[in-house]
């Protein structure tokens, strides 16, 4: 019975993402908002699961759990919103299903990012005591982290101006999410070779 209520709760709550999802994708604040609330719950869960399964890379579950739901609600969206354009029902996935595996991936991303940093010896610091060590030490650590900030932003900007669409979306993917080429094929719904090309 229970599987019954939360199968018919996941139901209505794919009802009410795909009937937000147009008007969200252009941007419309209270249709983001709804799609947003429609598959929250599925977002949370699916990062919660994944990163449950790696506990000794986690530093604090319930922030990197806050953080990769956000992340995944920036990535739908990034591009204009290129990887929410690209769902498609006929394909037999619900929108909540779809949202749910990039989300993964987006958990499976930063926790590949803090393997490769901890293999590195790189210490994992959370932002926090990161910014208070920065602060402490009288570093100008801060103010040089804006600076690649901004620098990456102007690449970026630059990179924009030059590529296709989609040639962006392939590099934004590749280079900035750090996706795995068959990630971005799986996410773009095209061949491995085509992201290489």
């Amino acid at each position: 019975l229970l599987a019954l209520a939360a199968a018919v709760a996941a139901a209505r709550g794919d009802v009410a993402a795909v009937a937000a999802l147009p008007r969200a994708i252009l941007g419309d604040p209270d249709a983001v908002r709804r799609l947003l609330d429609a598959v929250g719950p599925v977002v949370r869960h699916r990062v919660r699961r994944r990163l449950a399964g790696r506990r000794e890379q986690v530093t604090c579950m319930a922030e990197d759990v806050d953080e990769l739901v956000q992340e995944t609600f920036l990535v739908l969206f990034a591009s204009d919103a290129a990887l929410l354009r690209r769902y498609d029902a006929d394909r037999g996935m619900s929108l909540s299903n779809y949202v749910g595996q990039i989300a993964e991936r987006e958990a499976g991303r930063h926790l590949r990012a803090r393997s490769a940093a901890k293999r590195q010896g790189e210490t994992l610091a959370g932002v926090d005591d990161a910014a208070t060590a920065d602060v402490a030490s009288g570093d100008e650590g801060v103010e040089a982290k804006l600076e690649r900030a901004e620098w990456t932003a102007e690449v970026l900007r630059r990179l924009r101006a030059q590529l296709s669409d989609e040639s962006y979306l392939v590099f934004e993917l590749l280079y900035v999410r750090l996706l795995g080429a068959r990630e971005v094929a799986a996410a773009l719904g095209c061949e491995v070779q085509a992201v290489y090309t």
